[in-house]
C-alpha cells in the first residue's frame, strides 16, 4: 500500500512574544510503503481446531524536515512507543509538529484463531524501527535530535482462553542499554452477570535524559452488580517505589430501564504534568473529589465525567443505555 501527502501548518499568532513572527509556517511531502504477507495453516491445540497464522509485515517511512524551532506547542505531545508505533506516520498526537522521518520499521505476528467460531485465543507480536537518519523535530527547541540507529524491541502478547478471561503484556527492551525500559502484564474477567475484576502490573525506568522517573505499579479494579439494580465499583493504583496508593476510586451505582444514578468518591495527588512527584514530601497535598452522575438513557444528563472516570480506571467497563 502507497502513499503519498503534503503536508502544510500555519499559525495566526495574536500574542507571540515568545515567538519572532506572527505567521509561522510549514511544510513537508511525506511518502510510505507498507506490505506483509499473511501465511495460515490449520492446527490443533488441547483438542480444538484452529487457524494458525503467521504475519511479517515491512513500513519505509519518509517525512521531509523543516525547522519548526520557532513555532508553538498548543496541545501536542509524543506518542508513547507500542508496537503500533511501528508502523504509524508519526511520531506526535496533536498537530502542533510535521516530523521528519527516514526509517524502515520490520514486525511479524502471529495468531491462534478459534475455527469454530473466528474469535482470537492467543497471539504475540515483536518488532522494531531501524532510522537512516536522525530525527531533529522535537516539541521544545532546546530538545537535541534523536540520534540513535534502532528503536526499542518491542514485544506484545494476547491469550484468552475463553471469552470471560483474557491476559494481555507487552515488553520494550533497549538494544543499547540491555536493559528493559517498560513493560506490562494485565489480566481480566468478565462473566455473565456483568462483574468485571482486573489485576494489572505496570514499569518504566527513566529514559537516558529525561527527567522522568521510575514507576513501578500494581493496579486493581472491579465492577460488582449487587440486588435490585444496584452496582460498586472500585479502582486502586498502588505505587511500589513509593509504598503508598497514589490513585483510589470508590463508588455506587443505581441503575433502571431509564435512567441511572452514580456516586463516586476519588482519591488523588495533585501534581503539575511533567513534574516528578516526591511522595516522601509532606507539602505533596492528596487530594479528595467526589462526584454524582444522572444519565436519563438515550436523552442525556449530566456529570459525564464520570463515564470517563471509569473507562479509564476500570477495564473492560462500557457504557450501556438499555
Amino acid at each position: 500500500t502507497p502513499k503519498v501527502k503534503y503536508r502544510h501548518l500555519q499559525y495566526d499568532l495574536t500574542e507571540r512574544r515568545l515567538f519572532d513572527e506572527d505567521r509561522p509556517s510549514a511544510d513537508s511531502a511525506l511518502a510510505s510503503i507498507d506490505g506483509g504477507l499473511y501465511f495460515e495453516r490449520k492446527t490443533q491445540l488441547f483438542g480444538e481446531d484452529l487457524l494458525h497464522t503467521l504475519e511479517p509485515r515491512i513500513f519505509y517511512l519518509y517525512s521531509e524536515y523543516e525547522d519548526q524551532t520557532d513555532h508553538p506547542d498548543f496541545d501536542s505531545t509524543e506518542l508513547t512507543f507500542g508496537y503500533n508505533q511501528l508502523f504509524r506516520e508519526t511520531r506526535f498526537a496533536g498537530r502542533d509538529r510535521l516530523d521528519d522521518a527516514n526509517h524502515a520499521a520490520i514486525g511479524v505476528s502471529t495468531r491462534f484463531i478459534g475455527d469454530a467460531d473466528g474469535r482470537e485465543i492467543a497471539s504475540a507480536s515483536l518488532g522494531q524501527i531501524f532510522y537512516f537518519e536522525d530525527r531533529k523535530v522535537r516539541l521544545r527547541p532546546t530538545d537535541q535530535p534523536q540520534e540513535t540507529s534502532s528503536s526499542e524491541l518491542a514485544a506484545e502478547l494476547y491469550f484468552s482462553p475463553s471469552d470471560r478471561c483474557g491476559l494481555r503484556g507487552n515488553l520494550f527492551w533497549d538494544p543499547y542499554s540491555g536493559k528493559v525500559n517498560s513493560g506490562s502484564i494485565q489480566t481480566n474477567y468478565t462473566d455473565d452477570k456483568s462483574r468485571i475484576f482486573n489485576l494489572g502490573y505496570s514499569y518504566r525506568r527513566p529514559i537516558a535524559g529525561s527527567r522522568s522517573a521510575v514507576t513501578e505499579q500494581l493496579h486493581l479494579s472491579a465492577w460488582v452488580p449487587l440486588q435490585s439494580n444496584w452496582s460498586l465499583f472500585a479502582s486502586w493504583n498502588y505505587s511500589i517505589e513509593a509504598k503508598t496508593s497514589i490513585e483510589d476510586m470508590v463508588g455506587l451505582e443505581y441503575d433502571t430501564c431509564c435512567w441511572t444514578v452514580r456516586l463516586l468518591h476519588l482519591r488523588y495527588f495533585d501534581t503539575v504534568v511533567g513534574q516528578i512527584p516526591d511522595f516522601n514530601d509532606p507539602q505533596l497535598a492528596r487530594e479528595d473529589a467526589t462526584q454524582i452522575q444522572i444519565r436519563l438513557k438515550g436523552m442525556g444528563g449530566f456529570g459525564n465525567r464520570v463515564t470517563g472516570l471509569l473507562e479509564d480506571m476500570i477495564r473492560g467497563f462500557d457504557e450501556r443505555d438499555y
